[in-house]
């Protein structure tokens, strides 16, 4: 599953200090690092459950036996966080 908001926040956070510490150093120095961080979260979330939600459309379509059914939207769960993170910590200066 995907982190809360403050932990998504801190693993883009610590990816852009990282990755990318002139971009970081400017949201910083500018202020605007919090509302950067708020966006990113969100859109982090976002990709998250829209990948999640359409597996689910899709089950539900499909209609496969309960335990198919939870094991596959477990595993769309975790594919969908690992690439939500992958997305959203992803920076290049």
């Amino acid at each position: 599953m995907l982190p809360l908001n403050g932990p998504r926040k801190k693993l883009v956070q610590e990816a852009l200090a990282k990755k990318a510490p002139k971009l970081y150093k400017e949201l910083k120095d500018s202020g605007e690092l919090p509302k950067f961080l708020n966006q990113q979260s969100q859109l982090m979330h976002r990709m998250y459950w829209d990948r999640v939600w359409a597996k689910t459309e899709e089950l539900d379509r499909l209609q496969p036996p309960f335990l198919e059914r939870i094991q596959a939207l477990s595993t769309e769960q975790l594919l969908a966080a690992e690439q939500a993170i992958r997305v959203f910590t992803d920076f290049q200066e």
